[in-house]
């Protein structure tokens, strides 16, 4: 099982649950053990539903308490209560007066009109890396891919990954308007790290079936 599929499917909430069929649960198994993304999401499902399932024996048992228990269950937790809202007034007072107002200037700099590099890749080549050199302070990154002659497909799948494998970004991009033209990208800069890259471009037929048509490895550096 690949990954993309794992999360359109919810495998891990479906596994935890015992929802999955056994070929689908055997399949994702082999996946996840290999996926770090994939077991984190599986222990916190795990954890969640253990969380919720002593939460709901407890309720039950506290409807069976009588009125003088359920006072007196009460006055221990008073205390944290009051602590309880003293933190949701300075949370709020948190959220209205810095990280609100914070929140609103990211979201101006984002939408408003900038420039941002933008950068051809070129196809892997043994012995070759291609480094790309990003302006600190820059929002976005531009990527232009050329499709190969003769690999055209309606919807092209650009999967981005770190050099140790780790996945960064997964991109569904439909056919360029003209034949021959690149495919463009736009990658959030501030999601990037210094390092070697290596992105995945896939073909998508109409049937949903895919190919690998190309890789592009290069290096991303700040300056």
């Amino acid at each position: 099982m690949e990954h993309r599929e794992a999360v359109e499917i919810q495998a891990a909430e479906r596994y935890v649950l015992g929802e999955l069929p056994a070929e689908q649960r055997e399949a994702f198994e082999e996946h996840f053990f290999d996926c770090p993304e994939c077991s984190r999401e599986v222990r916190s499902c795990a954890l969640l539903l253990a969380n919720l399932r002593a939460a709901v024996a407890e309720q039950v048992e506290r409807e069976s308490w009588s009125p003088v228990q359920r006072l007196l269950a009460w006055r221990p937790l008073l205390p944290a209560a009051l602590a309880a809202c003293l933190l949701l007034a300075l949370a709020a007072g948190y959220l209205g007066i810095v990280a609100l107002p914070s929140l609103k200037r990211q979201i101006a700099l984002r939408t408003a009109p900038q420039a941002y590099p933008a950068v051809f890749l070129r196809p892997l080549v043994r012995g070759e890396e291609q480094a790309i050199r990003i302006p600190r302070g820059a929002a976005f990154l531009g990527l232009w891919l050329d499709v190969p002659p003769g690999a055209a497909y309606p919807r092209y799948d650009c999967e981005l990954r770190r050099n140790s494998g780790t996945p960064v970004a997964l991109i569904q991009a439909p056919a360029p308007a003209q034949p021959g033209a690149p495919l463009n990208l736009l990658l959030d800069a501030s999601r990037l790290a210094p390092g070697r890259y290596l992105l995945l471009l896939r073909g998508e037929d109409s049937r949903g079936a895919r190919r690998e048509i190309s890789r592009f490895s290069f290096l991303i550096q700040f300056e």
